[in-house]
């Protein structure tokens, strides 16, 4: 009887030192598998960085209070000020109820960052399916920024054009980096 539990803790252990040598030879493949996984954190790395400097340039356009600076506030203002002809930016705020937005749980933010970002994109692909839409586009903003009187409000609508070129952009940029 203890000569059978002897064998048996053999037979385990030789399993095991089989098991060890089968791991030592798939070393190599899970080097390389680390070094591409790595190589694609440091890829996501910088186009978080570039995100995250677009997001700082839009952003220094300083037209939407600091504590109001989120993606869902800033794509509800982007939508408003699009679907509307009202081009005081104290009455658009007012209007928002930008108090009320804030207020909603930080679940559905996270939940609607995710579904704007897609929007967006979708938004991006579109401009480049429809090239000529999208200087319309772009011509009717200008014409808009043309027509401001307030050199300062000039100012900030070609900012916002040149901006929201940029995101577009980086979006499409995005789809073609391989992942």
């Amino acid at each position: 009887m203890l000569q059978e539990k002897y064998e048996e803790k053999v037979k385990r252990y030789k399993c095991i030192c089989r098991n060890n040598r089968t791991e030592r030879n798939r070393i190599p493949q899970y080097q390389t598998a680390l070094e591409t996984k790595q190589a694609e954190l440091r890829a996501l790395s910088e186009q978080l960085r570039e995100a995250q400097k677009l997001r700082g340039a839009v952003y220094d356009v300083n037209i939407i209070p600091l504590k109001y600076r989120n993606l869902h506030v800033a794509y509800f203002l982007y939508d408003y000020i699009n679907s509307c002809y009202e081009n005081d930016l104290d009455k658009i705020i007012q209007t928002l109820l930008l108090d009320e937005i804030s207020q909603k749980p930080d679940e559905m933010i996270a939940q609607n960052e995710e579904m704007l970002l897609n929007q967006r994109h979708q938004i991006a692909v579109q401009e480049l399916q429809d090239p000529s839409e999208t200087e319309q586009h772009r011509g009717e903003l200008q014409q808009l920024a043309e027509l401001e009187q307030n050199q300062e409000l000039q100012g900030i609508y070609q900012t916002m054009i040149a901006k929201n070129k940029q995101v577009t952009d980086f979006f499409l940029a995005a789809d073609y980096i391989p992942f």
